[in-house]
Parts: C-alpha cells; structure tokens; sequence
C-alpha cells in the first residue's frame, strides 16, 4: 500500500472525527476494491473482472468495526 494513513490521522478517526474517518476509508478503499475483486458473469456467460460489491461493503463495515472498536475503549 503506497498510500497509508499517518499516526496523527488515526488518532484523529479513533477520536471519532468523522472527517479523518472518511480519509481512512478513502485511503483504503483501493485496497479493499482489490480483495473484493472477483471474477463475474454477465446473463450470456461472459466472464469479466468485477467488484462484489456486497463483499465490498462487509470489508468496509469491518474496517469501521476496527476503528470503533477503539473510539469506545
């Protein structure tokens, strides 16, 4: 990952501000499109590369479990 959040920026999210939230997940959300990426079929058969975006959406709320987790402690 080339682009990672820095130590000030999670303190930040773990604080609960909402803005540094939104950069973590936009720092991120390359990557989780990466594991989320699937090999899918269109109705004729024809396979292409997609996001599952239903698996896209439980690695997102997974990372805001992380983040939380912590804005409560």
């Amino acid at each position: 990952m080339k682009n990672k959040p820095s130590y000030e920026l999670i303190e930040k999210a773990v604080s609960g501000d909402e803005e540094a939230i939104s950069r973590i997940l936009k720092i991120y959300e390359p990557y989780i499109n990466t594991l989320a990426s699937q090999t899918l079929f269109d109705k004729e058969g024809n396979e292409y590369m997609g996001v599952n975006v239903d698996l896209k959406e439980y690695l997102t709320s997974k990372l805001l479990n992380v983040v939380n987790r912590y804005i409560l402690m």
